[in-house]
């Protein structure tokens, strides 16, 4: 597609986008051109591909059926003339948040729902939904599946080293707008995750009567250090007190600390430590609509 120069500040230009040779990457920087050139001129293109509907005023899109031109109604009936079908829990859906797993949905969900009445309602409608991509590694796939389906996508990541490889793919790939995309970063730390964010005295008491591990009494020195991450520094309290640690085990107690941190109404969370969760909240909550 070639767009012509524009001599004026305010001016109609029409363009068929044909993509489907171009790479992914290519094809979303054509997309930020559009958008650009729309701020301050109209501009109207023919296209089949997802990539260029704008999901956040959905209502920009006219619909050419039979010879007649028409507005549309709703984000579902383009997914439907598109060919895209996505399952019942997810059909009214217009934002997703992928996080790494089922224990940080729980959580951020819990999180988010408390620091806002408008991102809790929007869960409730269903127009805010979390989806786990069962690893840091599959997030960029999660990530381009939902966008597929025109859905405005927020990527949450741990910061570490497999979380700073998906982030770099993400933002190589253009797969994602890189605003959308958050790293769990906690001050004093190397390295972070989901985890090293919460309170420690809200699930202490589940890890010792369940593990016999005192993370806030004889492990306490270990467990307190800023100098690893919290499955790191959680599998050496393990150790020290005789107890096998490995991913299962790891996967079990991050699920149970979740479950056991979103049971509380209030403070479940350390803002402080970790002040993008803050962002987090403040993106999502100027993305969704009144």
């Amino acid at each position: 597609t070639q767009w012509e120069p524009l001599t004026y500040k305010w001016y109609t230009q029409w363009g068929k986008v044909t993509s489907a040779h171009l790479h992914q990457g290519a094809i979303h920087h054509l997309k930020d051109i559009v958008f650009d050139l729309s701020k301050e001129n109209q501009i109207i293109i023919s296209t089949h591909n997802p990539t260029f509907i704008d999901r956040a005023k959905f209502d920009n899109c006219v619909i050419v059926e039979d010879g007649c031109v028409r507005e549309t109604t709703s984000i579902n009936e383009i997914r439907d003339l598109l060919g895209i079908h996505l399952s019942d829990s997810l059909i009214a859906t217009e934002f997703i948040i992928v996080c790494e797993g089922e224990d940080d949905i729980i959580v951020l969900k819990k999180y988010l729902s408390l620091k806002s009445s408008k991102i809790s309602r929007a869960i409730q409608e269903s127009k805010l939904s979390f989806v786990p991509a069962h690893g840091a590694s599959k997030i960029h796939m999660t990530v381009r599946t939902y966008q597929s389906f025109l859905c405005t996508v927020f990527a949450i990541i741990d910061d570490d080293t497999e979380g700073a490889s998906s982030y770099k793919k993400l933002e190589s790939d253009q797969a994602i707008d890189i605003r959308n995309i958050f790293m769990l970063k906690c001050k004093g730390m190397r390295e972070s995750e989901f985890e090293d964010c919460f309170l420690h005295n809200e699930y202490a008491d589940l890890i010792k009567s369940s593990y016999g591990v005192d993370i806030l009494g004889s492990e306490s020195k270990i467990f307190r250090s800023n100098h690893k991450k919290w499955s790191d520094r959680i599998s050496e309290a393990f150790n020290a007190c005789g107890k096998n640690f490995n991913k299962q085990t790891e996967m079990d107690l991050k699920l149970q600390v979740a479950r056991c941190i979103s049971e509380e109404s209030t403070n479940i969370i350390c803002e402080d430590k970790c002040p993008v969760l803050s962002k987090i909240a403040s993106t999502v909550e100027q993305m969704l609509p009144n």
